[in-house]
């Protein structure tokens, strides 16, 4: 039985932000949480989005 993938979360890896998700590193390309959580917000859609089509 395989584990459970975790879902899309925001990283601090020095200064900058990203989502990691799947293995996958994503620039956030900003150094504010609020602005990272939104980016993270509109990844999460964006992947919903591609999922229903």
């Amino acid at each position: 039985m395989g584990r459970a993938s975790k879902p899309p979360r925001l990283v601090l890896r020095g200064a900058s932000w990203y989502i990691v998700d799947e293995g996958q590193k994503i620039a956030c390309g900003t150094r504010d949480e609020g602005e990272a959580r939104r980016a993270l917000a509109q990844y999460e859609a964006g992947k919903a989005t591609a999922a229903h089509r």
